[in-house]
């Protein structure tokens, strides 16, 4: 039978963590700390998972840790490194596990001791359900070394069978079908939750106060078939609305979507996330969302497989005046469909997201902004794109305007939060009137042609010539230089008429 792909990505996932552990073992070959020798442990429901602990010599035991208050279920011992070899290896039987005496379900590898088993919690009126339970090495407070007990569905039947057989509380506990979902940055992860038997919804606890992100919807199986996928958006989460990073699939609904932590100014960083289904008092199966950091399979050509996947811009920089629609053109290159677009920063208390779709394949697409409404409203209403592609996602990060965007420079920036492929500038202007500067240069030109026209006509001996010329240099006339010489030239004219009629 082929490994699901599911398997697969946790046992890749497994590999990932685990290449970090020769750090502890050589800590522990110095004589410094147990360690666990694989960050997580992965083992079907009801079969037996084994742990491996490098433990130093000077170290000769080590108290280990199984599971959570969270969980409902605690269970520690001390291992004891009775042959000297250095390491321990603890058995965890998952089919009784909880269910009875903690030494009957924890055992070591020949040659090695275990004692002081104990289980803190109360015991389960059947085993352990799917999930994922922390371990830990030394005092739970201050542990050496901290690792995950991933607890599997013990089958591959459809979900909500395999959740119903073997959740262990009485055939009707709500679980995650997958307790490790993984994910890239600025991807969408899917999270589903198997609703067996009589439950209909649940709540659904995403992060932790301690990470500084925290959201929570309730999930309802409203199709009726017993599983919900709850779709969270890493691009967005925490930066907006929990209602448009959090939805469900198709027939089912969620409701009460909340975000509890302050939003964020970016999304989320990569790291290990809480999952949770249940109420704070009273959970029912916890998980764990791993956000990777987005990169690409080689790290030595990854800025040349981002230059050659990625959309970017056509023009670095878009100049559009205040009001008008600024139009900003993309280039798609082959193999590349879409492309996440944000304008804006926080610097400048505006900042949109939309993901634009070269839907028609011809490599370019024009995403289009209305200046004139931008800001004041939903984004969808200010963000088009041009004829044959598509324009989804689109979100606005920063609180509505009251009135429309200032002149100024915003970023535009081309792929994920944080990673972005390609940066440019959209230079927004204010609508200029230059009647001002046309007009005084307009009146200089009339008064000075007037006081020409006035000039030459007053070469004549004709009376009313005088009075004109007084006319044109009226108190208050704030273009003082040409009226005044008009009427200089103008007396000056008149006297030498008068000169050369006497002489006659």
């Amino acid at each position: 039978m082929q490994p699901s792909t599911r398997t697969l990505a946790l046992a890749a996932l497994a590999v990932t963590v685990a290449a970090a552990a020769p750090v502890a073992g050589t800590a522990a070959a110095a004589g410094e700390s147990p360690a666990f020798e694989n960050g997580i442990v992965q083992v079907p429901g009801g079969e037996t998972a084994e742990v491996p602990v490098s433990v130093p010599e000077a170290n000769g035991t080590v108290r280990v840790t199984i599971g959570s208050e969270a969980t409902n279920f605690v269970a520690h011992a001390t291992l004891v490194d009775a042959d000297g070899d250095g390491n321990v290896t603890v058995a965890v039987d998952t089919g009784a596990a909880g269910t009875t005496d903690a030494a009957s379900y924890l055992s070591v590898s020949d040659g090695d001791e275990l004692t002081d088993a104990t289980q803190e919690t109360d015991r389960l009126s059947s085993p352990i359900a799917p999930a994922e339970y922390d371990l830990r090495l030394g005092p739970s407070d201050d542990p050496a070394d901290e690792a995950a007990l991933v607890v599997e569905s013990a089958s591959s039947s459809p979900p909500t069978n395999a959740s119903g057989s073997t959740a262990g509380v009485d055939g009707d506990a709500l679980t995650f079908v997958d307790p490790v979902v993984t994910a890239d940055s600025g991807a969408t992860a899917d999270v589903t939750v198997a609703l067996p038997g009589s439950n209909e919804s649940t709540r659904l606890t995403v992060g932790s106060q301690e990470a500084g992100f925290l959201a929570h919807a309730t999930v309802v199986d409203a199709d009726g078939d017993g599983n919900v996928t709850v779709a969270v958006d890493t691009g967005t989460a925490g930066t907006t609305d929990a209602a448009s990073y959090l939805s469900v699939s198709d027939g089912d609904e969620l409701e009460n979507a909340t975000q509890e932590t302050d939003r964020l100014s970016s999304p989320l960083d990569a790291g290990d996330y809480d999952l949770r289904l249940g109420s704070d008092d009273d959970t029912t199966a916890v998980g764990t969302l791993v956000l990777e950091s987005a990169s690409t399979p080689s790290e030595t050509n990854a800025s040349e497989s981002n230059a050659s996947e990625s959309a970017t811009l056509d023009e670095a920089v878009v100049t559009a005046a205040g009001g008008e629609t600024a139009a900003i053109p993309l280039a798609f290159p082959d193999g590349t469909e879409s492309a996440r677009v944000a304008v804006g920063s926080e610097a400048t208390n505006f900042v949109v997201r939309a993901t634009v779709v070269d839907a028609d394949g011809d490599g370019d697409a024009t995403l289009e902004l209305d200046t004139g409404t931008a800001g004041t409203t939903d984004a969808a209403s200010y963000l088009r794109v041009s004829d044959g592609d598509e324009l989804t996602d689109a979100t606005q990060e920063t609180d509505r305007l009251s009135s429309p965007l200032d002149a100024g420079e915003y970023d535009v920036r081309v792929g994920p939060a944080g990673d972005a492929s390609d940066v440019g500038t959209l230079v927004l202007e204010s609508a200029s009137t230059p009647e001002t500067d046309d007009g005084a240069e307009t009146t200089d030109a009339t008064e000075t042609t007037d006081a020409t026209e006035t000039t030459d006509g007053a070469t004549t001996t004709d009376a009313p010539a005088t009075p004109t010329l007084e006319a044109t240099a009226t108190p208050g006339d704030t273009q003082t230089a040409s009226p005044g010489f008009g009427v200089l030239a103008g007396v000056l004219a008149l006297l030498a008429v008068a000169g050369l009629a006497r002489r006659r």
